[in-house]
């Protein structure tokens, strides 16, 4: 593990407690963070397993940064990046030392693709329309006294939803299929506000598997008030054409919820079947020609 880098700032004058040990600091405060949204909510079709809910905190949480920032003013008077989480605990605690008495806002980031995008809030959810990492936060007003004992714990959320199509009965000669998504959000808050809109393509080769493929995509949610526009094209290996469907499949991403599509190919009317998992069932919603680009 890289040594955290830590950078204090603040408009009143303190200084970081350095010391052999963490105990002779004169100002300690220590704070839980579990992740309080493992498994996407929803239910699960057959044959597609949840998310296991009782592994460590790095399972769903790979690396982290937070600020804590006097409720007052704004002013930073912390920040810290953990690029990789090195315990095999259920939660991670944070320590803050030497933090005057106060009130602070605490913002925690999970798994972000580049600290550097946090510098210039609102946070971009998808980059270049690239799928990127399945993001978490946690934000909480904290009162630092010092001498009182507190037992702070904070949970931390998905900020991004999953769109699972399962391709079934595929001929032979598409080689690789590309998914885009329109109409979904491109930016997010630190107090969980979506703005702006984009959209996020993702190719995925199939290596020969025909019968049965599934492609998962992470996607920011709808832009509220409208409908997600699903695209799927095929490339033909043989000719080099690309394939697409005659319309687009209106979709609804939500954060921390799985949209399930099974979309099979029909052989000689070369159709494709739409199938959408609600109620725990499947629903057939169309039936789509496929054509040339």
């Amino acid at each position: 593990m890289k040594t955290p880098l830590l950078v204090i700032v603040c408009i009143l004058t303190f200084t970081s407690c350095i010391k052999d040990s963490l105990s002779d600091c004169t100002y300690r405060y220590q704070i839980k963070l579990f992740v309080e949204e493992k498994r996407y909510s929803g239910g699960y079709p057959d044959g597609v397993e949840p998310i296991n809910e009782n592994l460590e905190f790095k399972a769903y949480v790979g690396d982290l940064y937070y600020t804590l920032q006097c409720v007052d003013d704004g002013a930073l008077v912390a920040s810290q990046v953990f690029e990789t989480i090195d315990t095999d605990e259920k939660e991670f605690t944070l320590t803050l030392d030497n933090i005057p008495n106060g009130r602070y806002e605490l913002t925690v980031w999970g798994n972000v693709d580049n600290v550097d995008y946090l510098a210039r809030l609102p946070y971009t959810l998808h980059t270049n329309e690239v799928e990127a990492s399945d993001i978490y936060l946690a934000s909480k007003i904290v009162d630092l006294n010092e001498g009182e004992i507190q037992d702070i714990s904070i949970g931390m959320r998905r900020l991004k939803g999953k769109l699972y199509i399962e391709l079934a009965d595929l001929p032979p000669h598409f080689d690789k299929v590309t998914k885009t998504v329109s109409n979904i959000h491109s930016v997010v808050s630190d107090d969980v506000i979506y703005s702006g809109e984009t959209k996020v393509s993702k190719s995925f080769p199939l290596d020969g598997q025909y019968s049965t493929v599934a492609i998962e995509t992470l996607l920011a949610p709808t832009v509220s008030g409208k409908r997600s526009l699903l695209s799927l094209s095929f490339h033909h290996k043989e000719t080099g054409q690309e394939l697409q469907m005659d319309s687009p499949l209106e979709v609804v991403v939500k954060k921390n919820e799985i949209t399930y599509l099974k979309i099979g190919y029909k052989s000689p009317e070369g159709k494709l079947e739409v199938w959408l998992f609600v109620d725990g069932k499947w629903q057939l919603i169309n039936k789509l020609d496929i054509k040339r680009i």
